[in-house]
């Protein structure tokens, strides 16, 4: 990922999100999980400090003044752990169970509760859902499973065109 600093967002505050997005997934994600078929859950979270390095990092996160919204592709610079990894989870295939306007990764139509487990008005920052304790329930590892097995795999090397033979 390239974190990108907003204005009045300092190196300082970037580089003490980046541990926290680094702690998020040690204590939450890297924990031996296994998912459905027996494979362990690992992510390796890598910082660029570069957007157009090659090869291009996953995505590029705007980071936020302290109290701005917290979205996959922004982050507040005072963004807890917690926080860090509900977002982080997404890049795994996890959906948002948030009921609210503007939410793409639903499987749900708009309003209905998440797998009949909860109902409410949704989540916002610093209320607890399902990530407040860090667990990763089974419907998660499930989500995880098959986005792994439908993505398409992303080489670590830039291709080259092969000359032509003349």
């Amino acid at each position: 990922l390239h974190l990108e600093a907003a204005a009045g967002v300092s190196g300082a505050q970037v580089a003490a999100l980046r541990q926290r997005a680094q702690e998020a997934v040690a204590r939450y994600v890297n924990q031996g999980y296994r998912l459905p078929g027996g494979d362990e859950l690992f992510m390796r979270l890598e910082f660029t400090s570069d957007r157009n390095q090659q090869p291009a990092p996953h995505a590029i996160v705007t980071v936020g003044q302290d109290g701005s919204d917290i979205r996959q592709d922004h982050w507040a610079a005072d963004a807890s752990v917690l926080d860090l990894l509900h977002e982080l989870r997404h890049f795994l295939g996890v959906r948002d169970e948030r009921d609210e306007a503007g939410v793409v990764l639903r499987d749900r139509p708009a309003g209905s509760p998440p797998s009949g487990i909860r109902a409410g008005r949704g989540v916002r920052r610093g209320e607890p859902s399902f990530a407040d304790h860090g667990e990763l329930l089974p419907r998660h590892a499930w989500q995880i499973a098959r986005a792994s097995a439908s993505a398409a795999p992303v080489p670590d090397f830039p291709h080259q065109a092969a000359a032509a033979d003349e």
